[in-house]
């Protein structure tokens, strides 16, 4: 095989598995329990194709799984430190929240194909991040709150998850989201959004 047709295969082969990991991701977020058929037919390629690339539905919900958490921690730990927590607080919420619940069906899937304890284990990564900024908040006096962090960061995700889940039901406008699950959250660590929260 010359070069040029060797690269024109890979390119070929390239683009088959970035297809198909859209089309995994998409269908998976839709129904945690489409099959490799349904994901095929999505990504416009055949089975043969689709499990020349990834032998198992294991193989390639582990794949798209390692992404969405990839892409997930680059956003939450992306918040400028030299911000307050409040400030850190509000642009996280802005900059994840279709991410972090948008993909509950993905994590079923996960859960499902992976176990639960191994999913739990990989999102601990994300929930550290939210937790030591609200941790950090508190120790600053940025958020007067007396419940622990660990609790207020599985509110942070609940908040996330149910709101998606009430969007997806009612199909209501999504423009105001970001701040309204700002103000909620906020209210809910007790932020104090002044630059100085002792003035």
């Amino acid at each position: 095989m010359t070069a040029p047709r060797t690269r024109a295969v890979r390119g070929d082969a390239r683009r088959n598995r970035e297809r198909i990991l859209v089309a995994a991701r998409d269908q998976l977020c839709l129904d945690p329990r489409a099959g490799m058929s349904e994901i095929a037919e999505q990504a416009g390629i055949g089975r043969v194709t689709l499990y020349g690339h990834f032998a198992s539905r294991k193989d390639l919900v582990a794949e798209v799984f390692r992404l969405h958490l990839a892409e997930a921690e680059r956003i939450v730990s992306a918040s400028d430190p030299g911000q307050s927590p409040p400030e850190r607080l509000a642009e996280m919420i802005h900059t994840s929240w279709q991410v972090m619940a948008e993909v509950d069906g993905l994590i079923a899937a996960a859960e499902t194909e992976l176990g639960t304890e191994h999913v739990h284990a990989d999102h601990a990564r994300i929930l550290g991040h939210v937790e030591e900024l609200i941790r950090s908040g508190i120790e600053s006096g940025h958020f007067r709150t007396a419940q622990s962090p660990r609790w207020l960061t599985h509110c942070f995700f609940a908040l996330m998850h149910g709101t998606a889940a009430a969007l997806r039901t009612t199909g209501a406008p999504t423009d105001s989201v970001g701040d309204d699950l700002t103000v909620t959250l906020s209210a809910a660590l007790g932020a104090d959004t002044a630059s100085d929260p002792g003035a």
